[in-house]
Formats: structure tokens, C-alpha cells, sequence
């Protein structure tokens, strides 16, 4: 049974009274393209676990031991998590008591974490470029899996207030937001949420990213000046790392701000009608603010699934990303299916010429 069928269910046999097929007519305008965007979220969640696993897959078999391919390979994960939680969150359909706050911790958790994982990717990497004394000291692989196991601690702390606030109501047998939660309690949380965990390190990603950016192209002029490549080979990883942070970072942005601004949209079912659509208005809609993502059958509005779906393709772009931006890759890539060709050769009991 779908989320809007429990409503409806529970609307028509509750004692609020009122129009009994409140939620049928909420979401009859909208039915058409929602279920389109079901099946676009099912393409993303498909390209992006395929493309995230296999990019997690090369970095592992590259033997490279460098500090940002550790980040790297920790960002395919996350981003993998980060789809598989989705549909969970997206299309609600867990209505277990626990059950239901684990998704949604869990949900608020992967997301912290990808933002994080980019966010100190970039710091490393304006301090390796900026400050290369200072990274001599600082940034090793042991401090980088320590860094990486520190903010997957971190993020999973700032979200445990979600076990809180969700709960599956007695009476509906549904996940939502607690009833008892006040107003202002749910407007405070989810504006921190929002600013301190998503706009905040989003935008010192941006701003590390333009002064490395700035560097380097300052070191590329020098090195045009003097014929002297000032550029060192260990540098050839800031091309995917800033586009990968840009990428998420301008998308998130753009989704944060778009979901603040649903807190300040008065919706109808809240100044009058049924009992019931104020009930399921306080509980899901802009009244009371949600941390994570909408889901996508509480959306009345074309443009605000469309930048919801912009936003998740950050998580699943990472294959493409590192295909066309990392020549460390590609050439990982290349090894590896070499490998793979001289094991086949071996077991089939002969050698094939293999070009180079």
C-alpha cells in the first residue's frame, strides 16, 4: 500500500470528518508527472550504484595509496549510500516503528557525509597547493582514513535528532513527523540543518575551490614565464577533485534554497477544510519543515521535482566525472581490464598478444 492510499485509509476512517477524499483531490493534477518522475529516479538510482560501484572498484585495484583517491573511493560509497537510502525516504514506504527512524537518520546521515567528504577534500587540497609545507606534515593516508572515519562519527551525531522527530503515528500506522513537536522546535532544527550542514560547507567548498583554482592557474603562468613546470605531477587529481565539488556543491545549493523557501509558501489545507488535510498538512508540509529531502508525492509543483532530481544526479556522476576529468583513471581503467585479459589468457592455457 502507497503513503497516499494509508492516508486516504486513515482519513476516511478517522473521526475527523470533513471531505473524506481530501488527498485524492490533493493529488490528482499532480499524478501524471510524479509517476514520470518514479521512473526517472529509478534511472538515476540504476546509472549511479552501477557507475559509483565500478568507479569504487578502479580506485581499489589502481594500487594508488595517495590521500585523495582514499577520498575519492570513501565518496563513491557515500554517494552509493545516499541512492540506495533514497527511495526509502523518497517513496515511504517504511512503517515500522525503529525502522522508521533509521531510515530517516541514516537518510540525513549519508547526505552530511558526502558534503563533508567533499568539503575536506577541498581543504586538503588548498592546503597540499597553498601551503606545501604544511601539507608535508598534515596530510598523510593514515590521517586522511582517520579525517574519513571522523566525519562519517560526525555526521551520523548531527543526525540523530531525526529519530526524534519522526515516528509511525498510532493512528494512521504511518511514518510522519511527530504531532507533538512544536512549531518553532521543527522551523529552529531544520534552518540549522539546512545552513550549518548543507549551505555552510557548501560554500567554503566553493571558495577552497576558487583558491586553488587561482593558484594554479598563477603556477601554470609562471611556469609559461620561466619554461619550468611548476605544476607537480601529484597535482593531476585537482581537475575531478573540483569538478566533483563544484558539481555537488552548486546542486545542493540550488536544492537548500529552493527548500527553505516551501517554509514561507502558505499552503490552503492549513487555513481551512477537513480535520484530516490539516492534520496531514502539519505533519508533511511546509509547516512544519523537513530536514531531508521532499518526498516526491508531497510535491505540488513541476519545478520543485526538477531541481530535486538535479540535485540527486550529483550523487551518481561520479564514473562520468572521473572518466573524463582523471587521466589517473582512465589509465586505471586501462590496467585493469589488461589484468583481466592476462588472467582470461592464463586460464584458457594461452597467451594472446595484449597492445600497449
Amino acid at each position: 500500500m502507497t503513503a497516499e492510499s494509508d492516508w486516504t485509509f486513515a482519513c476516511n476512517n478517522s473521526d475527523y470528518g470533513g471531505d473524506t477524499n481530501v488527498t485524492a483531490t490533493t493529488h490528482d493534477d499532480n499524478e501524471d508527472y510524479e509517476v514520470y518522475f518514479s521512473y526517472i529516479y529509478r534511472v538515476i538510482y540504476a546509472v549511479g550504484l552501477a557507475g559509483n560501484t565500478f568507479a569504487l572498484i578502479v580506485w581499489a585495484r589502481s594500487g594508488l595509496k595517495s590521500s585523495p583517491v582514499t577520498y575519492f573511493q570513501a565518496i563513491c560509497v557515500a554517494d552509493s549510500l545516499v541512492l540506495i537510502m533514497h527511495p526509502l525516504e523518497t517513496f515511504h514506504t517504511v512503517h515500522v516503528q525503529g525502522a522508521c527512524q533509521l531510515v530517516h537518520v541514516l537518510f540525513l546521515a549519508v547526505q552530511i557525509f558526502t558534503i563533508l567528504l567533499v568539503l575536506g577534500l577541498s581543504v586538503e587540497r588548498y592546503i597540499e597547493l597553498c601551503h606545501p609545507l604544511a601539507a608535508e606534515v598534515l596530510i598523510s593516508r593514515r590521517r586522511t582514513i582517520r579525517s574519513i572515519i571522523l566525519l562519517a562519527a560526525l555526521s551520523l551525531l548531527a543526525s540523530t535528532c531525526e529519530a526524534y522527530i519522526w515516528n509511525v503515528d498510532p493512528s494512521l500506522g504511518t511514518c510522519i513527523l511527530r504531532h507533538t513537536t512544536s512549531q518553532r522546535f521543527m522551523w529552529t532544527y531544520a534552518t540549522l540543518v539546512l545552513a550549518v550542514l548543507f549551505l555552510c560547507p557548501l560554500l567554503l567548498v566553493i571558495l577552497f575551490n576558487v583558491m586553488v583554482a587561482k593558484r594554479i592557474k598563477r603556477r601554470r603562468r609562471n611556469s609559461y614565464a620561466f619554461s619550468v613546470k611548476m605544476v607537480p605531477d601529484r597535482h593531476n587529481m585537482n581537475l575531478p577533485v573540483m569538478f566533483i565539488s563544484l558539481y555537488l556543491a552548486v546542486c545542493e545549493i540550488v536544492y537548500a534554497t529552493v527548500h527553505i523557501s516551501q517554509y514561507f509558501v502558505p499552503n490552503p489545507a492549513s487555513a481551512g477544510g477537513s480535520r484530516c488535510a490539516q492534520v496531514i498538512h502539519a505533519s508533511n508540509k511546509s509547516d512544519m519543515p523537513l530536514t531531508g529531502r521532499w518526498r516526491s508525492y508531497y510535491v505540488d509543483s513541476l519545478p520543485l521535482l526538477i531541481v530535486d532530481v538535479i540535485a540527486l544526479t550529483s550523487y551518481a556522476v561520479d564514473l562520468t566525472i572521473f572518466t573524463l576529468c582523471s587521466k589517473t583513471f582512465r589509465r586505471s581503467i586501462r590496467d585493469l581490464f589488461h589484468r583481466y585479459q592476462r588472467r582470461k589468457s592464463l586460464i584458457m592455457g594461452y597467451r594472446e598478444p595484449i597492445p600497449y
